[in-house]
């Protein structure tokens, strides 16, 4: 009988075990996700900002 819940006991620490890796590859993919994304808007803030000097600074410079 100990070894049925010995048994029950190890598929439980299996099953604990595998939602945790699971859990641990779900924060990493949503890490790098939420990086690229932050990354992405701050390259783009960052090209608009430099576009828009440009701009204004070859606009009075024509003058």
């Amino acid at each position: 009988m100990s070894s049925d819940t010995d048994l029950e006991i190890t598929a439980a620490d299996g099953r604990i075990e595998a939602d945790q890796r699971r859990n641990s590859v779900v924060r990493g993919v949503l890490f790098v996700c939420i990086s690229v994304t932050i990354l992405t808007t701050l390259g783009i803030f960052w090209v608009l900002f430099n576009e828009a000097t440009h701009f204004f600074r070859s606009s009075v410079g024509d003058c």
